[in-house]
């Protein structure tokens, strides 16, 4: 049985539907479908290291993030394993996968006249919120959840959610990460102004 074949009608459907949400399957099949693309003709059995590195190498070449490469070879291998426990292959062939050289990140990451470029072109709402990720390093998802009550502007602060997971603590409630607005910057405080006026 071929990988694409195999990730399809298997692995997907059998082990991964059933374990996790709907957001989180939708991911995994993005990552089934490039996977596919690089690898999808080999047989499952035929599987090798040098395989994860040639779907590796495809995907640097296309100058995608290393968090999105790695997520790949974590599915491939998980899919392995899964191959083994339905008797199609005796071991899984791939190691544990370990982060990539951070080296390999520099030709993805905005220079600044491409970030100047690119708030040139966006409508203002979204120019607001593209800025305020460029300039707090929030994720989308953090600066979504965010409201008005999260701007102190007594203590001139920004309490940002904090989505990345972490090991679970005795603390309750919704983790947050406070910014100080001075630091960030007088661009900052136009950007917090502005959802102010538009709430």
């Amino acid at each position: 049985i071929d990988l694409e074949t195999f990730l399809l009608t298997r692995y997907l459907p059998e082990k991964k539907k059933p374990e996790v949400k709907a957001t989180t399957y939708q991911s995994a099949m993005d990552e089934v479908k490039r996977l596919a693309k690089t690898l999808g003709s080999v047989s499952v059995h035929e599987i090798q290291p040098l395989h994860a590195e040639r779907h590796k190498s495809a995907r640097l070449a296309l100058k995608t993030a290393n968090v999105s490469i790695k997520q790949d070879l974590i599915t491939l291998s998980e899919a392995l394993t899964y191959a083994v426990a339905c008797g199609l292959v005796k071991l899984n062939p791939l190691q544990p996968v370990r982060g990539l050289p951070s080296t390999d990140r520099t030709p993805i990451w905005l220079r600044l006249h491409d970030i100047a470029t690119l708030l040139r072109c966006l409508p203002r709402r979204v120019k607001a919120l593209t800025l305020f990720l460029i300039l707090t390093g929030a994720r989308i998802n953090e600066a979504l959840a965010m409201t008005v009550a999260d701007i102190d502007w007594q203590r001139r602060e920004l309490r940002v959610p904090n989505s990345k997971k972490r090991r679970r603590s005795s603390s309750q409630g919704k983790r947050m990460r406070t910014l100080k607005i001075d630091d960030l910057g007088p661009r900052l405080e136009r950007v917090a102004l502005a959802r102010r006026t538009i709430d």
